[in-house]
C-alpha cells in the first residue's frame, strides 16, 4: 500500500496493483484556523479507523480497495477537523461522531 496526501488536493492511493483518489474535505477559507499537525491527524484518523472498524484485515489480506477508501475519508475528517481548532486539541467525542460533522 502506497499512499500519497496532498494537503487539500486528492489523497493519492495504490493498493495491490491497483490506483485511484479520494477527494478531501475542502473547508472555506474562513474556517481554516490552523493547518499544524494536519497530516499527523490524517495518519491518526486513518491508523484509528484500521483499528476501530477492524480494517486491516481485509484491506491487506483481503485486498479490498473500499475498505481503504473508507479509512481514507475518515482519515481526510479527522484531519479537516484539525484544521479548524488551535493547536491538535480535538474534543475525544467529535472523533467517533464524525459522520455528523458539518464540513461546509
Amino acid at each position: 500500500m502506497v499512499l500519497i496526501t496532498r494537503g487539500t488536493h486528492s489523497t493519492i492511493w495504490c493498493l495491490n496493483g491497483q490506483l485511484g483518489h479520494v477527494q478531501v474535505h475542502k473547508l472555506p477559507k474562513e474556517k481554516v484556523v490552523d493547518t499544524n499537525g494536519c497530516g499527523d491527524s490524517f495518519l491518526g484518523g486513518l491508523f484509528a479507523h484500521f483499528v476501530h472498524f477492524k480494517s486491516i484485515r481485509k484491506i491487506f489480506v483481503e485486498g479490498r480497495p473500499e475498505e481503504l477508501i473508507k479509512a481514507i475519508e475518515f482519515g481526510n475528517r479527522i484531519a479537516a477537523l484539525n484544521a479548524q481548532v488551535e493547536g491538535v486539541d480535538l474534543p475525544g467525542d467529535t472523533v467517533w461522531n464524525i459522520e455528523n460533522f458539518d464540513f461546509k
